[in-house]
């Protein structure tokens, strides 16, 4: 069968004329509200207990780290002094949901910040973590997962993913929340759509107008929605956020056809309709 025959049968197959039965998605499921998300912390850390796999004396900021440590504890050393490498710098980072409390534990990242050849086996001293503000919102500190592994024995070397960096689960301890602002000056707050479009942005502040009565939605753009707090509504914000959430709608979808190339599928979504076949040709 030639390679135009099997395409034109394919999507006849695939391809209907008439539309899937579409069904209301819920506001909270077509995007998200502005001021709610997530917030990166980061911060310098010491690992140690390494095998002999840590830093080099080369890195003079590993030597000062542990020479300020061991001065927390009384005990006076210079950099000099200190030649050892079972102890490597770290950059330590997180993530810092936007409903993070004080208390709530956090998964920690770290990364070598100088030439560790291997972080397996190491544990991360007391490290804080910081904001762009500079502020401290959590404190890390445990036994580092690595997830690989670098041996090295009479020139061979045997190597599985990157030893240089692991996680620590649950690792951080939350000081701080992070400031989260939803309703603005005006008393209003932003609906972001997650995938921008116009028709669906309208539909959304339409459903929002017809459900919760009043002109209390527009539509800025394909992005955003504008909507007014009502002043009854602002002491309890959090039931009438809940009832915004589950307000149904029924976005707008863009008619789409995948062709694969290498196997000759082609498949379509419910709003790809086809027209008459003319001189040998299939429209779309």
């Amino acid at each position: 069968m030639k390679p135009f025959r099997f395409l034109l049968v394919t999507a006849l197959l695939v391809a209907t004329p008439a539309l899937a039965e579409r069904a209301e998605i819920r506001i909270k499921d077509l995007g998200r509200i502005d001021g709610a998300r997530d917030n990166m912390i980061s911060g310098y850390g010491i690992v140690s207990g390494l095998a002999g796999t840590g830093d080099s004396p080369r890195s003079i900021a590993t030597l000062q780290s542990i020479a300020n440590a061991l001065r927390e504890f009384g005990i006076a050393v210079t950099p000099n002094q200190l030649a050892s490498r079972n102890v490597a710098a770290v950059l330590v980072t997180a993530t810092l949901t936007p409903f993070t409390r004080s208390g709530d534990r956090l998964d920690v990242n770290v990364a070598s910040a100088a030439d560790a050849r291997s972080l397996v086996g190491g544990t991360l001293l007391m490290a804080p973590r910081y904001g762009p503000d500079r502020k401290i919102y959590a404190l890390a500190q445990g036994a580092l997962n690595t997830g690989g592994y670098k041996f090295e024995l009479n020139g061979n070397m045997v190597q599985k993913n990157h030893p240089t960096s692991g996680i620590i689960p649950d690792g951080a301890v939350a000081e701080n929340g992070a400031a989260m602002t939803i309703v603005r000056e005006d008393g209003s707050m932003h609906l972001l759509v997650t995938d921008p479009d116009y028709t669906t942005a309208s539909r959304i502040a339409d459903a929002i107008n017809r459900n919760l009565g009043g002109d209390l939605a527009v539509a800025l753009d394909a992005g955003r929605v504008k909507v007014r707090v009502p002043e009854r509504s602002r002491s309890r914000l959090v039931d009438f956020v809940a009832r915004l959430e589950s307000i149904g709608v029924e976005p707008d979808v863009r008619a789409r056809v995948i062709v694969n190339e290498r196997t000759g599928v082609v498949a379509s979504g419910g709003d790809v309709r086809l027209s008459r076949v003319k001189d040998g040709g299939l429209r779309l």
